[in-house]
């Protein structure tokens, strides 16, 4: 297979991996009273658990290269999809401090998984 055509399928393997966790997660939440921080931080491990995923399956080599870009384009796709899922897109600091966040996210996870045995 191309090297895009994965890259992609390990971009669409993480966006379905963020989509049914993060409706399982809203499932407990009306079933459950979490607090604002532990919906926050399990926010941030649905996204983290979704890029190692993706990029486990998509990055064999040049793994920080390809991990800041997969990262990246994640953080960017789930900012427009939920954006328009909930309606509202807002371009602020904290969407940049997002996309930070998943591209160190992605840098990680290509250099382990590029480092992992297979």
């Amino acid at each position: 297979m191309e090297k895009k055509s994965v890259f992609f399928i390990g971009l669409l393997i993480s966006l379905a991996v963020t989509l049914s966790l993060i409706l399982v997660f809203s499932l407990l939440c009306q079933a459950f009273n979490f607090s604002e921080t532990v919906v926050k931080i399990i926010n941030q491990v649905i996204k983290i658990l979704a890029i190692f995923i993706g990029a486990r399956f998509c990055i064999r080599n040049k793994g920080a290269l390809y991990g800041l870009l997969f990262g990246l384009i994640y953080g960017i796709l789930t900012f427009l999809i939920f954006g328009l899922l909930s309606k509202s897109l807002v371009f602020d600091i904290s969407l940049l401090l997002e996309v930070l966040y998943t591209v160190a996210v992605g840098l990680f996870c290509g250099i382990m998984s590029v480092n992992f045995k297979r």
